[in-house]
């Protein structure tokens, strides 16, 4: 009985180890994944205003003369 008692701690010991460390991945991946986000959202207000700017530019040139 007691041998079973032990196995099931070392068992609980080891998925509670496994439950952290895949808890702190978790985080991490969560950091990078923000960070990701935080980036694509600049990135996508850039190229806005740089095609905004450029259609303002077309728009503003006068025509080409023949």
């Amino acid at each position: 009985m007691s041998d079973k008692i032990v196995e099931l701690e070392v068992k609980i010991a080891f998925l509670e180890q496994s439950i952290t460390e895949l808890s702190d991945v978790l985080y991490s991946q969560q950091q990078q994944i923000d960070l990701l986000k935080n980036d694509q959202h600049r990135m996508q207000t850039h190229l806005q205003a740089l095609d905004k700017d450029d259609q303002q530019t077309i728009d503003d040139q006068p025509p080409p003369h023949y």
